[in-house]
C-alpha cells in the first residue's frame, strides 16, 4: 500500500438529517457543550459568510502542498460536501484560490476548511464561497506532491474523519462525528433552555451565576480588597 500518497474513494458520510439538525446549532454553542473538543482554533474566515453552512467532510492530507492531489481530493467531492485539508498549517504557499472557488460554489460544495493559507481573498469574497484558513498569502503550491485523500487528518487542532458533520459560521468551524451528532444537537438544545431562563435576569442588567462565581473564585484563593 501506497503509505502517504493514496485516494481512499469510498467514504460513508453522516446522513443528512443529521447534518441538517447539527447544522441548526451555533458553532460557539457547539464548543461549550463540547467542552470545545470539537471546534478549530487558529483559522478565520476569508471573504464572505453567507450564513451557517454545514455539511459532510472530504478530507486531503497535503503536507507539502500539491495541486494535483488536491483536484484528486475534489474529484471525490458531493452536493453537499465540506473540503477539509491539512497542510499542517504551513505558510509557505497557498492551498486554493478564486478560480478554484468559483468552480466549489457550482459544484453545491458547502464550504472549504483549510489548516493552512489560500490566495486571491479579493476573488474569493466575489464567489460568495465560504472559505476558512490560517490567512492568505501570494505563493501558489507546487503540482506535484504526495497526499493522502480521505484520510483522518487533524485541522485546527480537531480529529476530522472522513464523512464528518462540518458546521461553519461567523464564529468558527466545528466538527462532529456522526455517531455523536445527535448527542451534541440535543445539548445544545438544553443549553438554549438555560439561555431562556436567564433573559428576566439580563433584561434587568443582572448576570446569572454571579454567586457561585464569586464562591468559585474565593474557594480558589481570590482576596476581595476594599
Amino acid at each position: 500500500m501506497s503509505i502517504g500518497f493514496r485516494v481512499y474513494e469510498n467514504i460513508e458520510r453522516a446522513p443528512a438529517a443529521l447534518v441538517n439538525r447539527l447544522g441548526e446549532c451555533d458553532t460557539a454553542d457547539i464548543a461549550d457543550v463540547t467542552r470545545q473538543a470539537a471546534t478549530m482554533r487558529g483559522l478565520h474566515r476569508i471573504g464572505n459568510m453567507p450564513g451557517r453552512v454545514a455539511g459532510t467532510a472530504v478530507t486531503v492530507s497535503l503536507p507539502l502542498g500539491g495541486v494535483n492531489m488536491l483536484k484528486m481530493a475534489m474529484a471525490q467531492l458531493r452536493e453537499g460536501d465540506v473540503l477539509v485539508v491539512s497542510t499542517r498549517g504551513s505558510s509557505d504557499f497557498a492551498m486554493f484560490g478564486g478560480l478554484l472557488a468559483q468552480g466549489m460554489n457550482k459544484r453545491g460544495v458547502v464550504a472549504m476548511v483549510v489548516d493552512g493559507y489560500v490566495r486571491d481573498a479579493d476573488e474569493i469574497a466575489q464567489s460568495g464561497f465560504p472559505i476558512f484558513a490560517r490567512g492568505v498569502v501570494p505563493n501558489a503550491c507546487l503540482a506535484d506532491a504526495p497526499g493522502e485523500v480521505n484520510v483522518p487528518i487533524a485541522c485546527g487542532g480537531v480529529v476530522v474523519f472522513p464523512g464528518s458533520i462540518v458546521v461553519a459560521d461567523t464564529n468558527g468551524v466545528a466538527c462532529v462525528q456522526a455517531a455523536d451528532a445527535a448527542c451534541v444537537a440535543g445539548r445544545v438544545t438544553e443549553l438554549h433552555g438555560k439561555h431562556v431562563e436567564w433573559g428576566p435576569l439580563l433584561t434587568k442588567g443582572e448576570f446569572p451565576g454571579m454567586d457561585s462565581a464569586r464562591k468559585a473564585v474565593t474557594d480558589q484563593g481570590c482576596a476581595f480588597i476594599g
